[in-house]
């Protein structure tokens, strides 16, 4: 089992800098996180704007114990999506990276072989730990079905 960096794997699933501000843009500029040669604008994937019906699947319990801890859903979207960008920045800047999990099973010759990528580096133990268990079941199945 091998812990690999992912040089693939990047921000995108929170979103994306630009020069054109999108729905829920945050301006970098206005924060002072962009600098002179810097993409002024970081546009969300994920709580771009808010509509109620991002909220119609989830549990009426749950929106109201989101309503009580921010103030309304609109206060929620626009702190999920900061939490976002500050996820995004760490990413650029350093603090984490993302990874990917190798695992593979061998009977001879013949491997058995199961990967998961695009995990951030400073996810917890017990999640890391769950993956390896999921992707050694994966590489048994895989190798049994080779012979």
């Amino acid at each position: 089992m091998d812990w690999e960096v992912d040089e693939i794997s990047g921000q995108e699933y929170l979103g994306r800098y630009s020069d054109t501000p999108g729905p829920g843009a945050i301006d970098r500029q206005k924060l002072g996180d962009a600098g002179p040669r810097q993409l002024r604008y970081w546009n969300p994937d994920n709580h771009r704007e808010f509509s109620p019906k991002n909220w119609e699947d989830v549990p009426g319990k749950t929106k109201r114990k989101v309503i009580k801890q921010y103030g309304s859903l609109k206060n929620a979207e626009a702190a999920y999506r900061m939490q976002d960008y500050r996820r995004a920045e760490a990413l650029n800047n350093g603090e984490f990276h993302m990874e990917g999990c190798v695992v593979k099973a061998w009977l001879g010759e013949t491997c058995g072989e199961a990967s998961l990528w695009g995990i951030e580096s400073d996810s917890s133990d017990v999640y890391k730990k769950s993956v390896e268990k999921d992707l050694k079941q994966e590489a048994l199945s895989d190798l049994k079905s080779k012979l």
